[in-house]
């Protein structure tokens, strides 16, 4: 199991408060982070692993040069099946604890992504999160979300406007921020507490970081930085 270093934290005591307060079990979460962060470490194996990635699709919009999709042959790009969806939750539910939608591939392509996301509702998982670049949202995608109770959404979001349209390519910067903040107004209507959504980016200068948090933090609940990760000698300098 992978214990991540990645992340830097950039958000407040009170928003990891509001984390805490809003898991669907306190003492789950909190057995879950333990057997996370400390199973690892003393050599044990629990029946079960406590956190499964699900890639709903090998497919992407977006052309990103420092992601392994440029520097590696991804064979046979496709999505998953309704069927083998259903048979994967219910073989693991009540077993695993977390779930996240991620992957080779961006999630959000998957034509049936409201269906998946309706099989959801009422599932016995600690937690339900997803790493989405945001494109392709739609107005019945996020409702679904929403719907199902989806715990947390991390949007991809990598630098300012001219930094963002070179690095998200061919994503637009103005897009994703009409799309993550009518997201974060269509929660708030609902009078929903999640998804909590989650910004993520790489690492930027001081400089650029306070106007990105200007930017975000009335749009989001929480935001991370994390280091670049050069999957080839040969990626570019982004």
């Amino acid at each position: 199991m992978k214990i991540n270093h990645d992340f830097i934290r950039k958000s407040s005591i009170q928003k990891d408060l509001y984390r805490w307060r809003n898991q669907r079990s306190i003492l789950g979460y909190a057995r879950n982070r333990f057997n996370w962060h400390v199973l690892p470490r003393i050599y044990l194996t629990p029946a079960y692993p406590s956190h499964m990635d699900i890639e709903l699709s090998s497919r992407c919009n977006l052309k990103c040069p420092m992601c392994f999709r440029e520097h590696r042959e991804i064979p046979n790009q496709n999505s998953m099946s309704f069927d083998l969806f259903k048979r994967i939750i219910g073989e693991i539910e009540g077993k695993v604890y977390s779930i996240k939608f991620t992957g080779r591939g961006e999630p959000v392509m998957h034509r049936e992504f409201s269906k998946f996301m309706d099989h959801l509702k009422g599932k016995s998982f600690g937690e339900v999160a997803m790493i989405t670049n945001g494109q392709l949202l739609s107005e019945d995608k996020m409702q679904s979300m929403i719907d199902c109770a989806m715990d947390t959404v991390s949007f991809s979001i990598d630098g300012l406007k001219e930094d963002y349209e070179r690095i998200r390519a061919p994503g637009k910067y103005e897009d994703i921020i009409e799309r993550v903040a009518y997201f974060h107004a269509m929660r708030n209507r609902a009078g929903a507490k999640k998804p909590i959504i989650r910004i993520q980016s790489v690492m930027i200068n001081e400089t650029e970081q306070r106007e990105f948090l200007n930017i975000w933090e009335p749009k989001s609940d929480d935001i991370f930085f994390l280091h670049f990760k050069n999957y080839s000698a040969n990626a570019p300098n982004i």
